[in-house]
């Protein structure tokens, strides 16, 4: 690769004074900071263009070059970021760039018409369609040269996965409202074969037999649905809502199996699914189905395996004579399709029928509420809740049909239960679907930039955890700068929290507060610059999952660029995606202000603004909550008197603080302050849950030694919650997996953690993915045997990982060997007769 400035001398010119005068210094800058290489695949030059080069003007010389590489949907990383200028309100332009393109604007200044001029053009045209060009030798910004966009293969799988939205959050209503089956069993065929059953066409002949089973049990559900009710009181008991866990008011995963097993005795006829033997597969695909997790995905092809094709009639195309491949192939098809709709379709709205499907706050699980049962206890907190915090909407006008036309920003309301009380979601409504793409767009060109920018604003101000791992990192950097003579001075600490902390926050003062922000982050100018970029490997092909997103003033930019390609390593090039975007302080603050005003709920037609405080949910709530509850540390940190670099220091993890010091005077003097309001913030600390210790403090799930500063994670912590799935193959990769990713926590690691607590957390990872083994085996198609076999060689898989991260010398120094994990997990396996 060579410079700029050599390929111009290569091509008999040199940089004489004369003739660029007083632009000498920057043109020789520009020229040995850009390199360039051949292109592996040369562009011929059409000759319209090389033509037109002899007489045009050099500003319009580039946008020819650019109309022809996007007339001929040529990918090259000039023309990064340019759509069709149809797409853009106001622009004649056939082609536009929606915001600045950096290489178009280089290649237009002063400095590159120099060069032009000096290489002539045919030169110059043969260095913008032959060669590719980089800022800086050893990675950096690809300004122009060829790219491929990854070819991806067309793949109907992603459409093969059943997944629980279907089941989730529905209100109470009737078996009629939710309507598992169609009212026709033609609607029943065209739902279960979209692809085969036209509008206004007859049924094909090989569905004559599924359709007459369909029938059947739409003759059944209409005849017995009204016994349903007394059927699920049968198995579940009467309605109560006694006691103070709501997460025991849940109806067991167990019972919900059994309700559902009866009704669809009940409802289809044996010959829907062929034999015996078929359906106790069948059932043990719904207690799979039943036992998701929020968030996972079954391929229905996992649901129907084992099911004896031969056995199920209406899938052959003749009975008593074998089928051929074709028709083995095309009665697979249909099987598979069938039982896609009867667990997305059927059964996801049965569920839904007389259960309310949610996850618990802060897990994964899935919990069966009875709808009566819901309906007492959410009503009881939403009347609370809707009383304090909300009130009505008079002026607004809005609904659940389009995003675009409504006067607010609304969401939909969720409840996520907790023991004893609920958390409140705003999930936000993002229309239509024939609005998707305007949706995209309304992310793409203002939320993900602002919210960038806002991320940027506040991490400029340092002591920022997102993470329980951030928080281990931050306390052993604080350890650091104690030890002396390597002793850790001794230390007090407390623990408090936040009463409701987001439903409190004044909405003036996240104004105020973000306005003061702004200012400290750029102080010296208005405008605050967010570029976008993609990493492109040696291929020169663009990789979507490595996005370079890079948020600073314009300057401050060129000069990490400037940086990057003087230091010589070894970095990715990238090139930029779109065009940056630009935005005032007084753009941002409005922006923000308009997203405050208009954040609402949207419940039963009726549009809730908030009294006080944020929605969790909406995307700006997060990041707005973190800058003001930065600045409680602040006025915390002020009131009571500590110093900058003084060996006291306050963490927070959303509404959770942990408060470490040498000064146990200024741990009594903020335990005072916050025994109190603080007005500012209309903060109120739950005193219940505050605690004061020089020993030792639980914080964020963790157990915090004060008197060493080290961090141990008990075994029932971890998410023990048993996993639904279909093999025990499945089940050890997935525990293996697990196991890897948890061990790349700061608690394992010496830089974060003393060797007494890595020794204590390895040992409980182990009981921890022990216990979630004992509690998945038991789901494990009964087919599938446990081998003690196949459990020690996934055990030896993890005790390599295990070795590879911490090393076999240092697990000795720590205690540890493979004789003491296989006894601790061999015991659990023993205490729970599994072995």
């Amino acid at each position: 690769m060579q410079t700029l400035k050599e390929f111009i001398i290569s091509c008999g010119n040199d940089f004489n004074d004369e003739l660029v005068g007083s632009l000498s210094r920057d043109l020789d800058l520009i020229a040995s900071s850009i390199h360039v290489k051949k292109a592996r695949q040369e562009k011929k030059i059409p000759s319209e263009v090389a033509y037109k080069a002899e007489f045009e003007e050099h500003e319009m010389l580039i946008d020819i070059i650019v109309d022809y590489f996007m007339t001929a949907e040529i990918s090259d990383a000039l023309v990064c970021g340019y759509i069709d200028g149809g797409q853009l309100l106001n622009v004649s332009d056939s082609y536009a760039c929606p915001g600045v393109s950096f290489t178009v604007q280089l290649l237009k200044s002063p400095l590159f018409k120099l060069i032009h001029e000096t290489l002539g053009s045919q030169d110059f045209l043969n260095l913008l369609f032959c060669y590719e060009a980089y800022i800086g030798n050893n990675g950096g910004l690809k300004l122009w040269g060829p790219i491929e966009e990854p070819k991806f293969k067309f793949n109907r799988d992603h459409m093969s996965s059943i997944d629980t939205k279907m089941m989730m959050y529905k209100g109470e209503n009737s078996l009629r409202g939710e309507n598992p089956l169609p009212e026709t069993v033609r609607l029943c065929l065209r739902q279960i074969f979209p692809d085969d059953i036209q509008v206004g066409e007859g049924i094909p002949k090989r569905f004559k037999k599924i359709g007459k089973i369909l029938e059947e049990a739409l003759a059944n559900h209409n005849r017995q649905m009204m016994e349903y009710p007394y059927i699920l009181e049968s198995i579940c008991g009467k309605v109560c809502v006694e006691g103070n866990n709501y997460l025991e008011m849940a109806t067991s995963k167990k019972k919900v199996i059994r309700f559902l097993m009866i009704v669809i005795d009940k409802i289809f006829p044996i010959e829907h699914i062929g034999t015996a033997s078929n359906k106790a597969i069948l059932a043990s695909s719904i207690a799979h189905f039943v036992h998701i997790s929020l968030g996972e995905q079954i391929d229905f092809k996992d649901l129907s395996k084992g099911l004896k094709l031969n056995n199920i009639g209406w899938v052959k195309p003749r009975n008593g004579v074998k089928m051929t491949k074709p028709e083995f192939l095309r009665a697979q098809l249909m099987l598979e399709w069938y039982i896609k709709w009867f667990f997305e379709r059927f059964l996801s709205k049965l569920i839904g029928s007389f259960f309310h499907v949610t996850e618990a706050s802060q897990s994964k699980r899935l919990y069966f509420y009875r709808h009566e049962v819901w309906t007492s206890i959410s009503q009881r907190f939403k009347g609370r809740y809707f009383m304090t915090h909300l009130e009505k909407s008079e002026r607004s006008i809005n609904s659940l049909e389009s995003f675009f036309e409504n006067d607010d920003f609304i969401a939909k309301l969720k409840l996520l239960p907790k023991v004893k009380s609920f958390r409140l979601i705003a999930a936000p409504f993002r229309g239509s679907y024939d609005e998707r793409f305007g949706y995209m767009e309304f992310q793409r060109e203002y939320m993900k930039p602002l919210g960038r920018v806002l991320q940027s604003v506040r991490s400029i101000h340092g002591s920022s955890i997102s993470s329980v791992s951030a928080l281990i990192q931050s306390v052993a950097q604080f350890k650091r700068r104690l030890v002396k003579g390597g002793k850790l001075p001794k230390l007090y600490g407390m623990k408090f929290d936040v009463k409701q902390a987001y439903d409190s926050v004044p909405i003036d003062l996240v104004k105020k507060v973000l306005k003061r922000k702004l200012d400290d982050y750029s102080p010296t100018t208005d405008r605050i610059v967010v570029r976008q970029y993609q990493s492109v490997d040696d291929q020169d092909i663009v990789n979507p999952r490595k996005r370079r997103k890079i948020t600073s003033e314009q300057v401050q930019t060129m000069k990490e660029m400037e940086t990057r390609s003087k230091s010589g390593t070894n970095l990715d090039y990238f090139i930029q995606k779109s065009g940056p975007f630009v935005f005032s302080k007084a753009e941002i603050v409005d922006f923000v202000d308009s997203q405050l005003s208009r954040m609402s709920i949207f419940y039963h037609r009726t549009t809730y603004t908030r009294k006080v405080g944020l929605f969790q949910g909406f995307q700006l709530s997060g990041i707005l909550f973190n800058m003001v509850y930065d600045s409680v540390i602040d006025f915390m940190k002020e009131s009571v008197k500590v110093a900058p670099g003084s060996p006291t220091e306050i963490f927070r993890l959303v509404d959770d603080f942990l408060v470490l010091s040498t000064d146990k005077e200024i741990i009594q003097r903020l335990k005072k302050l916050i025994s109190r309001p603080i007005a500012m913030f209309n903060l109120n600390v739950n005193r219940l849950k505050t605690k004061c210790s020089d020993t030792s403090l639980s914080f964020v799930a963790l157990e915090l030694n004060i008197k060493e500063l080290s961090f141990v994670k008990k075994s029932d912590v971890y998410n023990n919650e048993a996993v639904s799935l279909r093999s025990f193959s499945k089940l050890y990769k997935r525990l293996e997996f697990s196991f890897e990713m948890r061990l790349k926590s700061p608690l394992f690691s010496e830089r974060f953690n003393t060797d007494e607590a890595i020794s204590t957390n390895i040992i409980n990872l182990y009981e921890a993915m022990t216990l979630k083994f004992i509690a998945s085996h038991k789901l494990i198609r009964s087919g599938d045997r446990f081998s003690k076999q196949d459990f020690a060689s996934s055990l030896e898989r993890q005790l390599h990982v295990l070795e590879a991260r911490i090393g076999i010398s240092r697990l000795r120094n720590l205690g540890l060997n493979r004789t003491r994990i296989e006894e601790v997990v061999y015991d659990l396996l023993k205490a729970h007769r599994v072995i």
